[in-house]
C-alpha cells in the first residue's frame, strides 16, 4: 500500500479544490476524473478527482489532510478531455468547479448512480439520401473540406432553407470515418422533430436524446455509451454540451442565437459558448446554424474568426413569404387583432390553409383592473401584476407561480366594474372562438402544452390539418415546419422599440423573422402580417424586406458607436436579499472595492426589472471593460475580497458572464 494525495472538486460553494489522502495499491492507477467519496465538513460527500500527487508538503500546510473513503467508479465519470472544459469553464464563468462537475454529471446527484459498462453495439450502415439543391450540395461540399481540424462554421440561411438536411449529410460522412456527432438544439419541444428526421435518415444507427425530460436511467446509458464510443450521434439541449465522446467529429449548434443556450440559474454558462471552445480544445469541427445569427456570431464572421456559408433560397422550389406591417395607431382592434388580420384569416379559412395567430404572452390579460378606482391585483411574493387567466379562474403569478381568487369586487372600493386589460393567447382564442364559431382553433403555450404528450398532440393536430388557426407562443416560433401554415400574423411587435436592453431589437428581429419563417414551407405562398404603431422604424423596415445581413451592420454600427458587445466585454453582479438597503449597501461595497481597477467601468447599483422577486429585492451591478482579460482578473480578486467579509455569506449573490438579459 502507498499513500498518494488527490486534489478533490466538491459540489459546494467553494472556488478551491480539496486535499486527500488515499491509500492504493498502485500509485499509477488512472484516478483523475473519477468520483470519490470524502469526508467534508460533518459529513462525507461525493466529489471528482482532478489532480493526483504523490508527495504533499505537509509541513507548509495550515490544517490536517483528511483520508479519503473509497474510489467509487472505475472507469473515470469525466474523460480528461471532459474534465479539461469543465476546468476553462469554471474559471471563465467563475462556477466552483465541483458545483459544474455536478452539472454536467448524467445525473443531478453526483452520489445518485454508479457508472456501468454496456455492451450495445451500434451498426454503421445505409444513410437515406434525400434530394439537395446546388446551395445545399455547395455547403456541404465546403464544410466536408474543414472536417480534419477545429474550425468554425456559420451557417446562415433563411428560414426553410434545408440546414437541418445539411447536418445530416455532414454527419453521414463523419460516422463513416468512425467517428461521432453531438447536435445541441435550444428547446426539449424541437426533441420529438429532430429525433424522427435523424432516425429516418440513419436506420440501424445509434442515437441517443439528452435533455432534462430524459429519466437518471436513460440519462446514465446515453452518457456511458457516448463516452464509450457505442452512440454515434448525441442530440440535446444545453446540458448535452458536457456529454463525453470517444471519438468526436463534428459539433452542431442548431438556432446558435436562441437564448436558451444560456443557463439562468444554478451556474450561469452558455452552452453554444462552451461548445465552440470545446471543438478548439479537441481540434473539432463545429457548425453554428441559423436563419437568424446573433451579434456575436455575425461579429466573428466579419472579424474572420467564423467562416460563413450562406443559403439564401428555401428548399423543396417553396418561396419565401411576403412579410406586411399594419398600421394599428388609428384603426380599431378586436381583442389586439386589426381588420386586416381577421379578414386574412377569414380568407385563408376559404382556402382551407392554416393561420398561426401569435403574441407571445400567455394567459387571459396581464392585468385585471377596477375601472373605478384603478386597483389591479399584484403579487404578494413580487413587484408584478398578477395574470388573469380565466378559464381557471384564477390569477398567476408567472414568476413565482402564487396564485389568487378572482375577485367579484373590487377590494379596494368595492366597485363592480372589473375588468381585463390587454390580451394574452387565451384572450385571443376565445375572440377567434367568437369571430369564427365554425373554425377548428388550437392554443399552443405552457399552459395547454405542459409535458411531453401534450406537446407532441398538439403538433400532431397541425401536421395532419385537423387545425384551422393556431394560436401561439414562441413555443412554436423556430424550427418547426407544417405544411398547411400560410397565414402568420405577429400581434404586438413594439415592446422591444421602448425598451432599455440594448438586445431588445436584435430579439425582436430574430423573433420576427423566424414567427415568420412558419409560413408558406410548401409550395404556397407565405404572408406575414406584422401589428405595429411604429411602421415608421427603419429596423423594421429592414426585416420586412428580409434583409437580416443590413438589419445586423446596424445593430452592430449602434453597439460600436456605443462600446456595448460584442466591441466590449460585460458581467452583471447580482444580489437579492430579504431587505432593498442591505442588497444596495453590499453592491455599494463592492462598487467601492472595484474603483481602484481604472480600467473598470462599473454602472449602478441599479433596480433589476422586477426590484422584489420572490419575496427577494432584487439588484445589480454592471461591469465593463475593453478587454475580457482585464474584467476577468478583477472578478478574481473581488471574490478572494468577498471571502473575507461577513456580509457576502448572509447574502445571496452570483455573477452572469456575458449577460443576455436581465432578470
Amino acid at each position: 500500500m502507498s499513500k498518494i494525495f488527490i486534489s478533490v472538486a466538491i459540489p459546494a460553494k467553494l472556488n478551491k479544490l480539496l486535499t486527500y489522502s488515499f491509500q492504493t495499491l498502485n500509485a499509477n492507477d488512472k484516478l483523475i476524473g473519477k468520483r470519490v467519496l470524502v469526508p467534508f465538513r460533518k459529513g462525507t460527500t461525493v466529489g471528482i478527482i482532478i489532480q493526483v500527487n504523490t508527495a504533499f508538503n505537509l509541513a507548509n500546510s495550515s490544517f490536517k489532510v483528511k483520508e479519503a473513503t473509497k474510489i467509487i467508479d472505475e472507469v473515470a465519470l469525466f474523460p480528461e478531455a471532459t474534465l479539461k472544459l469543465l476546468c476553462w469553464a469554471s474559471e471563465y464563468y467563475f462556477i466552483p468547479l465541483g458545483m459544474l462537475c455536478k452539472i454536467a454529471a448524467p445525473f443531478a446527484d453526483l452520489m445518485s448512480a454508479t457508472t456501468a459498462q454496456d455492451n450495445t453495439t451500434s451498426a454503421l450502415e445505409i444513410c437515406s439520401t434525400l434530394k439537395l439543391n446546388n446551395e445545399q450540395q455547395y455547403c456541404i461540399t465546403q464544410i466536408l473540406t474543414k472536417l480534419a481540424a477545429f474550425n468554425p462554421i456559420l451557417l446562415y440561411g433563411i428560414t426553410g432553407s434545408g440546414k437541418t438536411l445539411i447536418y445530416l449529410h455532414v454527419i453521414a460522412k463523419v460516422l463513416s470515418q468512425g467517428k461521432q456527432a453531438l447536435v445541441l438544439i435550444p428547446e426539449i419541444n424541437l426533441t420529438p422533430q429532430t429525433q424522427t428526421r435523424f432516425n429516418e435518415f440513419f436506420p440501424g444507427k445509434k442515437i441517443i436524446v439528452l435533455n432534462s425530460t430524459i429519466t437518471k436511467k436513460r440519462r446514465l446509458a446515453g452518457w456511458i455509451d457516448a463516452r464509450d464510443g457505442q452512440a454515434d450521434i448525441v442530440i440535446g439541449t444545453r446540458l448535452a454540451a458536457f456529454v463525453p465522446l470517444k471519438t468526436p467529429g463534428v459539433f452542431i449548434i442548431d438556432e446558435e442565437h436562441d437564448l436558451s443556450f444560456k443557463q439562468q440559474d444554478n451556474g450561469r454558462y452558455n452552452a453554444r459558448d462552451i461548445l465552440i471552445k470545446r471543438a478548439q480544445l479537441e481540434n473539432c469541427p463545429i457548425i453554428l446554424g441559423s436563419a437568424t445569427p446573433s451579434a456575436e456570431s455575425w461579429n466573428n464572421y466579419l472579424q474572420k474568426k467564423f467562416s460563413c456559408l450562406h443559403l439564401n433560397m428555401r428548399a423543396n422550389q417553396a418561396f419565401s413569404p411576403n412579410i406586411e406591417l399594419v398600421d394599428v395607431r388609428h384603426g380599431q382592434l378586436f381583442a389586439m387583432m386589426s381588420n386586416e388580420v381577421l379578414n386574412a384569416i377569414r380568407d385563408n379559412l376559404a382556402k382551407n390553409m392554416q393561420s398561426f395567430v401569435f403574441i407571445n404572452r400567455r394567459g387571459f390579460a396581464p392585468v385585471f383592473m377596477c375601472y373605478e378606482c384603478g386597483w389591479h391585483q399584484q403579487c404578494k411574493n413580487c413587484d408584478a401584476n398578477m395574470v388573469l387567466h380565466y378559464s381557471r379562474k384564477r390569477q398567476k403569478c408567472h414568476h413565482c407561480n402564487f396564485t389568487a381568487a378572482i375577485p367579484k369586487s373590487c377590494p379596494h372600493c368595492q366597485s363592480l366594474q372589473l375588468n381585463p386589460v390587454g390580451s394574452g393567447t387565451e384572450r385571443i382564442e376565445k375572440a377567434l372562438k367568437e369571430k369564427f364559431p365554425s373554425a377548428r382553433i388550437l392554443r399552443v403555450d405552457k399552459d395547454t402544452v405542459a409535458n411531453k404528450a401534450a406537446l407532441t398532440a398538439a403538433l400532431s393536430q397541425i401536421n395532419d390539418c385537423t387545425v384551422d388557426i393556431i394560436v401561439g407562443t414562441q413555443m412554436l416560433a423556430k424550427g418547426h415546419d407544417f405544411k398547411n401554415l400560410t397565414l402568420v400574423s405577429i400581434l404586438d411587435i413594439d415592446g422591444a422599440l421602448y425598451s432599455t436592453d440594448f438586445r431588445a431589437i436584435e430579439r425582436m428581429g430574430q423573433m420576427l423573422i423566424q414567427v415568420a419563417g412558419r409560413s408558406g414551407r410548401s409550395i404556397q405562398l407565405g404572408k406575414v402580417l406584422v401589428q405595429t404603431n411604429n411602421p415608421q422604424s427603419i429596423e423594421l423596415a429592414m426585416l420586412i424586406k428580409g434583409d437580416y445581413a443590413t438589419f445586423m451592420q446596424h445593430i452592430l454600427a449602434q453597439r460600436q458607436a456605443f462600446q456595448l458587445p460584442p466591441y466590449s466585454y460585460h458581467m452583471l453582479l447580482r444580489a437579492y436579499a430579504k431587505q432593498a438597503k442591505k442588497v444596495e449597501q453590499f453592491l455599494i461595497n463592492v462598487q467601492n472595492f472595484l474603483i481602484s481597477y481604472p480600467k473598470l467601468v462599473t454602472l449602478g447599483p441599479s433596480a433589476a426589472n422586477i426590484g422584489r422577486k420572490k419575496d427577494l429585492y432584487q439588484m445589480q451591478l454592471t461591469l465593463q471593460a475593453s478587454h475580457r482579460g482585464y474584467l476577468h482578473k478583477a472578478i478574481w480578486q473581488l471574490l478572494a475580497w468577498l471571502d473575507t467579509q461577513k456580509e457576502a455569506s448572509s447574502i445571496k449573490w452570483d455573477i452572469d458572464v456575458d449577460p443576455l438579459e436581465v432578470s
